[in-house]
């Protein structure tokens, strides 16, 4: 099937209203703006997803911390995929460590955009461009507690109904080494066009022959540690495949 040209955002650790740490006395002045710090951040994802006339929008892991309660976060997730939704904007979510699949089942607001992988062996799901498929996206890997590693392998594979020409594989850090270490992960990776990697706070990217593998690190630091470039990634594909 050829390629059609594609463009996504692709962002990570949102942890939406978790506060930010280490800053010592900090001016009144400043205090909202820091309170308000991951918010305003996930603001300006979606924000960037509208200005780029994105097809979709991949959420890998860390959204919010269920430990918090947050409703500031619930409501800010919700509004963000509805701004979303009025464009014509899908959401791929992946569960992470801080957001557990049951965290997102609880929320029963989000619109009809939002699909949630909340274990690998899904079906692969299809976008779709004036009916036609131009991208499939689905689990690469996920890490279930206190088991090992699951291989990409055991992931039921695409459908020639939902496998699109390009292939977006979702997993969370720890479970994607670099794809170029070993065979088994090498051939695992090459399910996949490109696999997006969440719960990680650095920003990084692995190339092969079969691909990219990213991850966009955190969207905004919440630790005085925490330094450099912070965001999300906007990838487009050309109609050659290239990316």
């Amino acid at each position: 099937m050829p390629f059609e040209p594609i463009r996504f955002i692709h962002a990570s650790n949102l942890r939406l209203d978790s506060q930010m740490t280490g800053l010592g006395d900090c001016p009144d002045e400043f205090r909202g703006l820091i309170e308000a710090a991951t918010i305003t951040a996930f603001e300006r994802v979606i924000g960037a997803a509208v200005a780029q006339d994105v097809d979709f929008v991949l959420l890998t892991g860390n959204s919010f911390d269920e430990h918090d309660r947050s409703l500031q976060a619930r409501i800010a997730l919700v509004d963000g995929f509805h701004r979303l939704n009025e464009h014509g904007i899908r959401v791929f979510g992946l569960p992470g460590r801080l957001d557990p699949a049951d965290a997102w089942k609880a929320c029963s607001e989000f619109p009809d955009n939002v699909t949630t992988f909340f274990d690998p062996s899904t079906e692969a799901v299809a976008v779709l461009r004036d009916g036609k498929v131009i991208a499939s996206v689905a689990c690469a890997e996920k890490l279930a507690d206190g088991q090992s590693q699951t291989s990409a392998s055991q992931i039921h594979p695409t459908t020639t109904e939902t496998r699109g020409p390009f292939r977006v594989g979702l997993c969370l850090a720890s479970e994607n080494p670099d794809p170029s270490q070993s065979d088994s992960s090498r051939h695992d990776a090459q399910a996949f066009d490109y696999v997006a990697i969440g719960c990680s706070d650095s920003r990084e990217t692995h190339r092969g022959d079969w691909g990219i593998a990213h991850s966009p690190g955190a969207t905004q630091a919440i630790s005085s540690s925490d330094t450099g470039p912070h965001g999300c990634t906007l990838v487009e594909v050309a109609d050659d495949g290239s990316i």
